[in-house]
């Protein structure tokens, strides 16, 4: 029995470790590989519904997701995405989440007031 509860709990702990290095907030996404993962983790992941965008610098585009227990960000190279809002990043400071929602799937596009 002791076995089967190990194996049990093995499974949900390396699928959570999978995930996390596979959306490292030091990693630099594709346009199409970010949107190719988001799309398949969506259903798995139903905070995925909300991704904040954090900013843009000279290179890269940042956004937020908190998959699970912990934020991630994500960037994506400024030449793949247009932000018709584009709003300054504030580096790694935690004073903002974010400046507003997207829709990962449509665009880009803002999805919240905020």
């Amino acid at each position: 029995m002791k076995k089967l509860y190990h194996r049990l709990l093995v499974v949900p702990v390396f699928m959570l470790a999978l995930f996390c290095t596979q959306c490292s907030s030091d990693r630099v996404w594709s346009r199409a590989e970010f949107e190719a993962w988001y799309a398949e983790s969506l259903p798995n992941y139903s905070n995925l519904e909300r991704v904040r965008y954090r900013g843009s610098d000279a290179h890269d585009h940042y956004f937020l997701l908190r998959p699970v227990d912990s934020f991630v960000t994500a960037r994506i190279p400024r030449a793949e995405i247009t932000i018709k809002e584009e709003r300054p990043y504030a580096g790694g400071s935690s004073s903002t989440l974010g400046y507003y929602d997207v829709d990962v799937l449509h665009g880009y596009a803002r999805t919240s007031d905020e």
